[in-house]
């Protein structure tokens, strides 16, 4: 996540981006660039730790499940935030 803020926080030329989608497809709620891209990161910088060593502090009562359960949700959450930038690039774009 940290490198996708990276290479795209440049392109995008607005002071504000989007953090959130309608139904219909309009943001319906705005945040500062820099807390944009890199409040989920940061989020998720100590998020990870500590479910990493919940994890591995308990390794007897864990199960492979468990690992994969975390790899899972931190997938899932890489894409989310892969495609959040990419409709925030789209979006920034369009209000040139």
């Amino acid at each position: 996540m940290a490198v996708i803020a990276l290479s795209c926080g440049g392109r995008i030329q607005t002071e504000t981006i989007p953090r959130q989608w309608g139904i219909g497809g309009r943001p319906t709620w705005y945040a500062d660039k820099t807390i944009g891209l890199w409040a989920p990161v940061a989020i998720l910088a100590v998020i990870a730790p500590a479910l990493f060593l919940t994890i591995k502090q308990t390794s007897d009562q864990a199960c492979p499940g468990d690992w994969i359960g975390m790899i899972a949700a931190f997938v899932v959450v890489l894409a989310v935030s892969t495609w959040h930038v990419s409709a925030v690039l789209a979006w920034a774009a369009a209000q040139r």
